[in-house]
C-alpha cells in the first residue's frame, strides 16, 4: 500500500470584494463558507482539505493527499510560501513474536497429547522433564509417555484460555497459562480449569521443548 501523503498550511488574508462592507472585510465574513472539511478524489487519490478561523482577518488551511501504489510514503510539510521540508518512509516489517514459537511447540503437545499418540509427544519433551498434575502426582518423562500410550490418562480437549510467555534467555522460556482440560483418568470423566506454569528449553535442533509442568486445579463456581 502506497500512501503518499503531502500536508499544506497556509494563512490566508483575503482581499475584500470591492463591493463588501467595511466591516465585512474587516471580519472576512464573505468567506465564512469555506470554513469545515473538504473531501474529493476517485479509486486512486483522496483529497482532504479542511478550514479553521484563526483570527478575524485570516483562516487557515490544511490539506492531503494519498494515494494507493506501494509501501512507500512522502510527507511534505510547507508553511503555504517557499519552506518547507519532505520526509520519506518504507513500511518496515511487523516484528517477530519471541513467544510464537513456544506456543507452537505447546499446542503441538497438546495435540499429541489429544491424540493419545506417545510417539509424536516424545519428540515435545526434554529429557529432564517434570510433570506434575493438578492432583499433585509428578511423573518423569517415561512415566507421563507410558501413561499416554497405556490409556491411563486420556485427554478429550484442551483449551487454552489465557498464555503469556515470559523468555529467559536466549534457550528458556515459560508459559503462564489458564485453560480448560477434558479428560479420562481412572475410568472417570473429568472437566477441570487450571492454572498451569510451563518451563521450555529450547534444543540444538530449534524445538523447543517441555521441562517442567505444573498445574492448580481451580475449584468449579456454582451457576
Amino acid at each position: 500500500m502506497n500512501k503518499w501523503l503531502r500536508i499544506a498550511m497556509t494563512v490566508w488574508a483575503l482581499a475584500c470584494p470591492t463591493s463588501a462592507g467595511a466591516s465585512e472585510c474587516a471580519s472576512l465574513s464573505v468567506a465564512r463558507w469555506v470554513l469545515g472539511d473538504w473531501v474529493t478524489g476517485g479509486e486512486k487519490t483522496v483529497f482532504h482539505e479542511w478550514w479553521t478561523e484563526v483570527g478575524s482577518r485570516a483562516f487557515e488551511g490544511m490539506g492531503s493527499e494519498r494515494s494507493m501504489a506501494n509501501s512507500r510514503m512522502v510527507v511534505a510539510v510547507s508553511d503555504g510560501k517557499d519552506k518547507g521540508s519532505t520526509l520519506n518512509f518504507k513500511r518496515g516489517a511487523a516484528a517477530a513474536d519471541p513467544g510464537a514459537p513456544v506456543l507452537a511447540a505447546e499446542d503441538a503437545r497438546f495435540a499429541a497429547m489429544i491424540g493419545g499418540n506417545a510417539a509424536e509427544l516424545d519428540q515435545w519433551l526434554a529429557d529432564d522433564l517434570q510433570y506434575v498434575h493438578s492432583t499433585g502426582q509428578v511423573e518423569s518423562r517415561e512415566q507421563f509417555l507410558a501413561s499416554i500410550a497405556g490409556g491411563a490418562f486420556r485427554y478429550l480437549e484442551i483449551a487454552p484460555l489465557e498464555r503469556q510467555v515470559v523468555t529467559l534467555g536466549d534457550n528458556s522460556a515459560l508459559v503462564r497459562g489458564h485453560a480448560r482440560f477434558q479428560v479420562i483418568a481412572g475410568g472417570n470423566r473429568l472437566d477441570l480449569e487450571i492454572r498451569y506454569l510451563a518451563i521450555y528449553g529450547l534444543g540444538s535442533d530449534g524445538h523447543w521443548r517441555l521441562r517442567a509442568w505444573q498445574s492448580l486445579r481451580l475449584p468449579q463456581q456454582s451457576g
